[in-house]
């Protein structure tokens, strides 16, 4: 918990039901089922993430999860916590356009998506099907780091939907918190929390 403690600065110090209230008003909530009590089963108290503020919550929220009902989008389907060190994980594209189109709210969505990474080849690639037809896109190899570029990719989708969301990103060294919003509502965000989505 110490790393968090160096990169959370103390903004302000209201209850975590408050600060998920301000948070629903632009459209970040927890998943159903998930409860404000979910928040603390990790490394954080109550007081850790009220003294924190929205950063800390953020993140928590939109750390992954393994437990089966979560489908691997963690307490907020609609926050990320990227950690780009998963490319050894399994399926490690696939995992991201699934979260990607999570943090969409449904505006962008395909039918499959596959991965394969041969780190020997050196080949990455991730394919995603949508009514029958089928893209595929080749990745950067990197023994540690996912390749970056599926998120411009992704961004390329949303505009060509004519969706007026973009991915907007909060650094927190060495990871990245992502929210997927219009840009006005990205702005009301930084405003509410004190962070700086761009």
């Amino acid at each position: 918990m110490g790393f968090f403690k160096r990169f959370f600065s103390e903004v302000e110090d209201p209850t975590v039901e408050v600060m998920l209230q301000k948070l629903s008003t632009v459209g970040i909530r927890l998943r159903e089922g998930a409860s404000t009590e979910d928040l603390f089963r990790l490394d954080w108290s109550r007081e850790d993430i009220a003294q924190r503020g929205h950063g800390l919550l953020l993140t928590i929220m939109g750390m992954s999860s393994s437990e089966e009902h979560s489908n691997g989008a963690g307490l907020s389907p609609v926050v990320w916590y990227f950690e780009e060190d998963c490319a050894e994980d399994p399926h490690p594209y696939v995992s991201i356009v699934q979260r990607l189109c999570d943090l969409s709210d449904g505006e962008i969505a395909f039918d499959t998506v596959r991965d394969h990474v041969d780190f020997k080849q050196k080949v990455a690639w991730v394919e995603v099907e949508k009514n029958g037809k089928t893209e595929r896109i080749t990745l950067t190899v990197d023994h540690e780091r996912a390749d970056t570029g599926i998120l411009q990719w992704f961004q390329e989708h949303l505009s060509a939907s004519g969706s007026n969301k973009r991915l907007a990103c909060h650094l927190i060294n060495p990871s990245d918190l992502f929210i997927c919003k219009p840009p006005e509502t990205i702005a009301t965000i930084n405003e509410i929390t004190g962070l700086t989505f761009s």
